[in-house]
């Protein structure tokens, strides 16, 4: 009975979504094993898994960032730098939780991304950080799902930056303690 309930439930969530976020959804993946192959291609030392992690990770993104919101819902662009904190200054106190939920959602990016490249300059992980935000924000403002800004393209860039760094730092930890 329960396995019916949520195949129900999913086949009217599948069937509910347009048409056109299903074509950004394959391009998303598209663009996802683009670069993936590329990183193989170039370091021959991708970690399958956690690449596979990583894609799955990407696409929950994608998906809660364009189909959590309704159509028609904010539709809109702002491309100067740092306008939020000035708003939150103004006393728009939201918006510090926005700002941290766009740092902490892009956290796990950062991880899978150290995990599943293990050789990876810090360089191309902010490069790789930078272009998917990029993308989602262009895919809400083109969809009318969101509201595009370049804060959230630092906000994600920084939180990739962080999770890549997290993993770092434990990937040092874990070889000391192999060491001993």
């Amino acid at each position: 009975m329960t396995a019916q309930i949520i195949r129900d439930y999913f086949f009217q969530f599948v069937c509910g979504i347009a048409d056109e976020v299903w074509i950004q959804a394959w391009a998303f993946v598209a663009l996802s094993v683009v670069i993936i192959g590329v990183a193989l291609w170039r370091r021959k030392s991708l970690k399958v898994p956690s690449a596979i992690l990583l894609c799955v990770y990407i696409c929950i993104i994608l998906l809660y960032t364009l189909l959590h919101r309704g159509d028609g819902s904010v539709s809109g662009y702002n491309f100067m730098p740092f306008w939020s904190y000035r708003a939150i200054y103004d006393g728009q106190l939201s918006l510090v939780i926005e700002n941290g939920m766009n740092v902490i959602l892009f956290i796990p990016v950062g991880m899978l991304v150290g995990l599943a490249l293990p050789r990876i300059a810090f360089k191309h992980v902010i490069v790789y950080a930078f272009l998917i935000s990029i993308f989602i924000e262009v895919m809400q403002y083109m969809l009318s799902k969101g509201f595009a800004e370049f804060d959230d393209v630092i906000h994600n860039t920084l939180g990739c930056a962080i999770g890549f760094g997290i993993m770092k730092q434990i990937k040092i930890f874990r070889n000391k303690i192999v060491k001993r």
